[in-house]
């Protein structure tokens, strides 16, 4: 099978770290997969290269030059089987591709997030972004994918379409497996690890105002926020007033990023908005005990396995963090129980054999 994938960028987040994972199990599979990719930046591209997965750096237009990154999607692969679109402008762009006959491959798209649930300004830029989605994306895009329930029945009710899809994003546990993990001295402080963008939907805020909660105050903790964002300098000054040591990592490698998390003893996610929670499922993978909130996907992803608060309810997030870190055996039993999840319910092969299966059954269509 002859598969394009499309995507606006290869930076750092969650849907381009999707495709890390995902395209080179296909193509291990035996597929031709490809790559085309909006603009910058590439900081991805490496890695898909090392794999054998080509990448095809489309000509710089502005972004709203709809028509010309059709024609550019469909020259990248010109007997492609699927094209498979991932975000906005690579799913507007590969629609048009489709309803203007420039391509015969059956068309597919991934919707990652809760574009129009807040997290996103609401506005007449948005509002009129929703109108095009919802005119292009019932003629030109064939099977229609969410990472969640959540995001399912946020787009089937924002764009108005009948069916959509759930796919969970897996994890592969090759470089998970591959790191030694070790024990947390008894005499050391127990390891907050807050993974993330910094940005508000990610609900850094939360977690500070829970940590204030003087219930904590006994406790011998250290605090980390894994990640980089605008907010940087702002959380910088609120974290400054804990009592307990803290740090904010900025960039991380994936590598690194998995490294440090192994070392954490609780891993929380109080996000606003999140359409999976990919970090949360890394932590699980890792045999971490996770505290989420309520938000989108994350109640899929964790199961009964961790702690859910409801979002911006920061005595609950205190609650939890104080029942964890007093009881070491609860922190391993729920470490144990979501890593048996991930395996079960997010392994990368299991994922990606379902992807196939879609595929397929596009190709059989009439």
């Amino acid at each position: 099978m002859k598969i394009l994938h499309v995507i606006d960028s290869l930076g750092r987040g969650g849907a381009e770290r999707l495709l890390v994972m995902l395209l080179p199990e296909l193509a291990r599979q035996g597929h031709e997969v490809d790559l085309a990719v909006l603009r910058g930046p590439y900081d991805l591209q490496p890695e898909l290269e090392a794999f054998g997965v080509r990448v095809s750096q489309l000509p710089k237009r502005h972004q709203w030059n709809l028509l010309a990154r059709a024609r550019d999607i469909a020259r990248v692969m010109p007997d492609a089987d699927i094209v498979h679109a991932h975000l906005y402008f690579p799913a507007v762009s590969t629609a048009l591709a489709r309803l203007l006959g420039l391509t015969r491959a059956r068309t597919c798209v991934t919707f990652h997030n809760l574009a129009y649930a807040g997290a996103n300004r609401d506005g007449l830029k948005l509002r009129l972004r929703k109108a095009l989605a919802r005119s292009v994306y019932r003629r030109g895009i064939r099977a229609k994918l969410a990472v969640s329930s959540a995001v399912a029945e946020h787009y089937r009710k924002a764009l108005s379409l009948d069916r959509v899809d759930v796919l969970y994003n897996p994890i592969d546990l090759r470089p998970v497996d591959a790191i030694t993990q070790v024990p947390r001295r008894p005499e050391e402080p127990l390891h907050l690890i807050l993974p993330g963008r910094l940005v508000p939907e990610k609900g850094h805020a939360d977690l500070i105002a829970g940590l204030r909660d003087e219930r904590l105050a006994h406790l011998s903790l250290k605090v980390t926020f894994a990640g980089h964002g605008n907010l940087q300098s702002k959380l910088q000054h609120d974290l400054a007033e804990l009592p307990f040591p803290t740090i904010i990592t900025g960039v991380l490698e994936h590598g690194a990023f998995l490294k440090l998390l192994s070392h954490a003893d609780i891993v929380i996610t109080p996000s606003r908005f999140e359409g999976f929670g990919l970090a949360a499922l890394e932590a699980m993978s890792l045999s971490k005990p996770v505290i989420a909130s309520t938000a989108g996907g994350l109640p899929e992803v964790l199961g009964e396995t961790g702690r859910l608060v409801n979002i911006g309810d920061v005595v609950a997030l205190a609650d939890a963090i104080l029942e964890l870190a007093e009881d070491s055996e609860l922190r391993k039993r729920m470490g144990k129980a979501a890593r048996a999840r991930a395996e079960a319910k997010f392994s990368l092969r299991h994922i990606t054999s379902q992807l196939v299966d879609i595929y397929d059954s596009l190709l059989t269509e009439q």
